[in-house]
């Protein structure tokens, strides 16, 4: 079983479903920052959120510690299991927001939902997947 199917159950996200995808403006600024500060390394994070109502909603962006070059970035994990940890987010310094074999592998370990934001670092190069690497569509507000 993966972290993402463990917290899933330990959290209570097991048995919750949702068809919407929101990305708060404030959670965009800051994935949008993280990828410009850090270029043309990668970075790597972490998304805290909620499912209500069917909508899975992300509110913020938990900065952990991490190790990147200009191919990977890899979280040194050390948040505390109680948290509304929901997927993770990292960047691509290429216009490339597709994910990798690799990408698609940590994906099914962390959450519900992952998204890569690449080159330029816009709303517009941001992508979401699901714990599979399909895309999801998402909104902001």
């Amino acid at each position: 079983m993966g972290i993402g199917s463990w917290l899933a159950r330990v959290l209570g996200f097991e048995q919750q479903r949702f068809g919407r995808v929101v990305l708060t403006t404030a959670a965009l600024r800051q994935i949008i920052s993280f990828g410009r500060e850090n270029h043309p390394n990668e970075f790597s994070a972490l998304l805290e959120g909620k499912i209500k109502n069917g909508t899975l909603t992300i509110t913020h962006v938990v900065y952990q510690h991490y190790e990147a070059d200009d191919r990977s970035a890899i979280i040194h994990l050390n948040y505390p299991m109680s948290t509304n940890v929901i997927g993770t987010v990292h960047s691509h310094p290429t216009p490339d927001n597709r994910p990798s074999a690799a990408d698609k592998r940590y994906f099914n370990k962390y959450g519900f939902v992952n998204f890569i934001i690449a080159k330029p670092y816009t709303l517009r190069s941001l992508a979401c997947y699901d714990g599979k690497g399909r895309p999801l569509s998402f909104s902001v507000r």
